[in-house]
């Protein structure tokens, strides 16, 4: 059987913006093996040393000794939540320079 781009696209067809970033997120999540909660996201890190809770506000971090560390932020759409869950798992020392450095960019 060959690969028919309409057939895999066919799903998407008729979607809106906010449906197809939300389906997005939701693939981010299982891709990182995040965990949906209440109206957050929980992304735990280095055998569950680190915990981030990522809110469409805030990003939190929790250490094993229950310390943590909160950064504000405006509200971040679907999109921006999925590339802060990608950049955590890639990279889970980024936070520390995104407290650090407020304005830099996201990938810096």
């Amino acid at each position: 059987m060959s690969y028919q781009p309409c057939d895999a696209l066919s799903p998407l067809i008729g979607m809106s913006p906010a449906e197809l970033a939300q389906r997005n997120l939701d693939l981010v999540v299982a891709a990182v093996g995040a965990v949906r909660k209440d109206g957050y996201y929980e992304l735990y890190l280095d055998g569950g040393k680190r915990k981030f809770l990522v809110q469409p506000e805030q990003v939190f971090i929790q250490d094993h000794t229950q310390r943590g560390t909160c950064l504000q932020l405006t509200h971040l759409p679907e999109e921006q939540i999925a590339t802060v869950l990608l950049l955590l798992k890639n990279d889970p020392d980024i936070f520390n320079r995104w407290r650090n450095q407020p304005f830099a960019p996201w990938g810096a």
